[in-house]
Formats: structure tokens, sequence, C-alpha cells
């Protein structure tokens, strides 16, 4: 059957959240080693994404309360932390002929660079959005062709922007 839900006393917030502190996986490393990871780092932006009708798609000042504050007693640390990874965006180098675009909506979008053009993975949330994340690409790298998109799975945030790296004619 269906579980009633565990209610804790005020009282016992603090010690449940220190249980969880301690016992948590890290799912990062701390700050600063993470921080000097990022050496491969192309661009930052302070980003603000819009549609045609000058409407808000995505905007990661909304997030900044996040960053470089330790987690409230009523969030899970590792998760406080991975927020705060996720707020670092920008395009980043991962190895020879791969990047990523992070921060430009919920999901990251990958592009692999081959001979003859780019494959996409995953090419994020909106048309705006994704647009804007292969404009921060080619600013930084050679302009080549999309030869492929490839969806790692079927959430929207994952195949939702298609439109913005290639159009109709592109697929037929």
């Amino acid at each position: 059957g269906i579980q009633k839900p565990i209610i804790v006393p005020k009282s016992r917030e603090k010690i449940i959240h220190d249980k969880i502190k301690k016992n948590s996986y890290n799912i990062a490393v701390g700050k600063d080693d993470f921080r000097k990871r990022l050496k491969s780092k192309l661009k930052k932006d302070t980003l603000i994404i819009k549609n045609s009708n000058g409407q808000d798609i995505w905007d990661m000042e909304s997030y900044k309360y996040q960053n470089d504050k330790p987690a409230p007693a009523t969030v899970n640390p590792s998760l406080w932390r991975i927020a705060q990874v996720n707020n670092i965006n920008g395009l980043f180098k991962v190895t020879d002929r791969v990047y990523q675009v992070r921060g430009f909506d919920l999901s990251n979008m990958t592009i692999i660079e081959g001979n003859t053009g780019i494959i996409i993975i995953d090419p994020l949330m909106t048309k705006e959005t994704a647009t804007s994340a292969l404009e921060l690409y080619y600013k930084n790298r050679p302009k080549k062709p999309v030869v492929a998109v490839i969806y790692s799975h079927s959430h929207a945030d994952h195949y939702g922007g298609v439109k913005g790296v290639i159009n109709q004619d592109d697929v037929k």
C-alpha cells in the first residue's frame, strides 16, 4: 500500500541534516579542486536568453543565490553542491575534439568535432537556448556543418532544441 510520509519535528531537522551531510557520497570534488579542473573552460557568460518576443527563456542570474553559500538545513549538501556546479556555464573542452556547452538550460549540449562536420548530442530544451549554445561554440571553434544529432534519451531537455541546431531541410 501507500506509505504515510515521515514528519520530522523541527528540533530534529539539524540532527538529520548533519547525519546526511556526514554520510552523503560526495558527488563533486572540493570547490578549489573543481575550479582548478576548469582550466579548459573557454568562455563564461552572464546568461539571459530571450525568445523572438523578448521574453526570457533562460536566466542563469536567477540561480546565483546558490553560489558560494553552504547548503541550507533543508537541502542535502550533495544536491546543493551539484546545483552550484551546474551554475558554471560556458563552453568547455572535454578532450580533443569533444566540447560541451553547459548552463544554457537544464541539460548540457555535447559537440563532437568530426573531419567534415560536427555531431551534436542532446541539443538542449528550446530552439533559442540551442541556437545560443551553438553560436558560442562557433565563436570559439571552426564553423563546420552539423552532420548528425544524437538524443541520449527522450526527455524534452535533451531534444527540444533541435530546431536551433538544424532545420527541416537538413533532415530531408
